[in-house]
């Protein structure tokens, strides 16, 4: 596979989907779903949020900006 950003958002992609799918979380309900979880699902939530922000700063170009 060729690196590119149509690729990259593809991969996070479905590795946000298979989170979802594995821990059940839903991207329009935040850090409520994790609340009083075992130590697994937070930080399965943590990368879950990482790769939803890699996805955002890809999408909208905020790479290296603060």
């Amino acid at each position: 596979m060729r690196f590119n950003k149509e690729n990259m958002k593809a991969h996070i992609v479905k590795e946000l989907l298979y989170l979802e799918k594995k821990w059940g979380f839903d991207p329009e309900n935040g850090y409520y779903q994790v609340k009083d979880s075992d130590f697994y699902r937070v930080m399965a939530y943590g990368e879950y949020e990482a790769l939803q922000t890699m996805w955002d700063d890809i999408q909208y170009n905020h790479i290296g900006e603060e």
